[in-house]
């Protein structure tokens, strides 16, 4: 049979699982820009291409 739990316990176990799905996908978001941000430095600084500039 199921197990009767007080309906303030599940939201609140709820809302701490989202809160914490949301906080680890903005993480990953700031973690990929910065990396994007690294690598594009980084192929610029290695290009073979001259710097007609």
């Amino acid at each position: 049979m199921a197990q009767r739990k007080d309906p303030v316990s599940v939201g609140f176990a709820f809302s701490l699982g989202h809160s914490s799905v949301v906080i680890l996908a903005g993480v990953m978001v700031v973690g990929g820009a910065s990396l994007v941000g690294h690598l594009r430095g980084w192929a610029k600084e290695t290009s073979a291409t001259p710097d007609c500039g």
